[in-house]
């Protein structure tokens, strides 16, 4: 079975949700199945397996790896009906977990991309609060226009009775207590929005400093994303592989994985070839089927039912 690796990463600004996709098919010269099995035996009697080597660089014990073949166990056999699968430590088929530079490479993209996620929800962190600044600023700006609106028409109004006043010969003193106390009102708000318009440049460049700071961060962001392109870029290679007498697993991502590797596997132990369906089971390509919940299409039930020869025939659990 291979898989293939086709994961590229877009800039930082959008980058889009990774979509892993694995293929699941023969090497080019595939071994022929036809003469592993006697055609009804698979259904008249449960295949036997054991657990064999498992590599403890995966992380994986036996009883982890054991509930990922029965859960691969459980979706033939609750799709089918038929006992298919059984556990015998003497059995000549072994599942093994074999580690090499396939799940090193696995290993090595799953830290490399949480090293990303984690940069990038920080640049998320930065641009939250470059947003919140402008919205900030942006009001207080909207006031202080309003503000200096306010102003002018006063100080305009003001200027104007003054140079009737002036043009008359002179204010009664009551006017002119008026004129000096607009005259300090006014000097006051001058100061006040000469104040806030220091601020606001002042604001102005704090958020001009982030938005320099959020480039350089995308920047050296998207430089990453490349480098991540550049390393891991599309390849194919075996995932698992059926073998005859062994059912070697190289590489998964997480046990939600390992256990679809498992049921592909175990179909072509049954002596199912791959199927056109691109949500079978058994399709050459691990890309459209339902990881979290896995389940076997008509076409997988129809194939297994075929290689026993009862398209026609009831489960021996019926």
């Amino acid at each position: 079975m291979n898989t293939s690796r086709a994961k590229a990463l877009g800039a930082i600004i959008g980058i889009p949700v990774l979509v892993i996709a694995f293929t699941v098919a023969w090497a080019k010269n595939p071994p022929d199945l036809a003469h592993l099995f006697s055609a009804p035996t698979v259904c008249e009697k449960p295949l036997t397996y054991a657990i064999g080597s498992i590599d403890g660089r995966f992380g994986v014990g036996v009883v982890t790896l054991q509930e990922a073949v029965t859960a691969a166990e459980k979706l033939w056999e609750n799709g089918t009906g038929f006992d298919l699968l059984s556990r015998d430590d003497n059995a000549s088929l072994k599942i093994n977990l074999v580690f090499d530079e396939r799940q090193i490479k696995t290993i090595e993209e799953a830290r490399f991309k949480a090293k990303l996620d984690q940069e990038h929800t920080l640049y998320q962190g930065l641009v939250a609060q470059y947003d919140t600044l402008v919205a900030v600023q942006e009001k207080r700006l909207d006031e202080y226009n309003a503000s200096g609106a306010l102003y002018d028409k006063r100080l305009t109004n003001y200027n104007t009775q003054v140079t009737h006043w002036n043009s008359a010969g002179g204010a009664p003193e009551k006017v002119y207590n008026e004129f000096a106390k607009e005259r300090s009102d006014l000097e006051r708000l001058q100061q006040e929005l000469e104040n806030e318009r220091q601020e606001l440049n002042q604001q102005n460049a704090n958020i001009n400093a982030l938005t320099d700071k959020i480039n350089m961060y995308a920047s050296t962001f998207n430089k990453s994303v490349d480098s991540y392109n550049t390393t891991f870029t599309e390849e194919q290679f075996e995932q698992g592989q059926y073998t005859g007498t062994m059912i070697n697993v190289f590489q998964f991502d997480d046990l939600s994985d390992l256990e679809i590797v498992l049921a592909h596997e175990f179909g072509h132990a049954f002596g199912i070839d791959h199927l056109s369906n691109p949500t079978a089971i058994m399709y050459y390509l691990m890309e459209k089927q339902d990881t979290e919940r896995p389940e076997l299409t008509a076409e997988d039930v129809a194939a297994l039912r075929g290689v026993c020869r009862m398209e026609n025939s009831t489960s021996r659990n019926d």
